[in-house]
């Protein structure tokens, strides 16, 4: 809790998976199942592999896929709030540092 590496992850992740128009092969779309029950409770499915190791097509819903885990991720765009904490963690540093002295 006391490292920005969290704010570090989640920024880059965004970057790296949601941002541009990828897609990733081995999904198919089918009906989302409201229920939650059965191969497409999220509106794709993974035919060649288990349901546990499919995570989406696009960026954002392999970020939400990680999100059922892992708080970190998230497929809303959070670049520029990040890039703020991780500054001002900076800064606080810094300031720390200069009155430490």
């Amino acid at each position: 809790y006391a490292l920005p590496l969290r704010w570090q992850i989640q920024g880059s992740t965004y970057i790296l998976w949601a941002m541009g128009d990828h897609t990733y092969g081995g999904t198919e779309r089918c009906d989302f199942n409201a229920t939650g029950e059965g191969e497409c409770s999220q509106g794709f499915f993974c035919p060649d592999a288990p349901p546990t190791s499919c995570y989406g097509e696009t960026g954002e819903e392999i970020l939400d896929s990680f999100a059922a885990n892992y708080s970190c991720f998230t497929s809303e765009n959070t670049v520029a709030l990040c890039m703020l904490y991780i500054l001002l963690f900076a800064l606080v540093c810094k300031l720390v540092y200069a009155l430490a002295l």
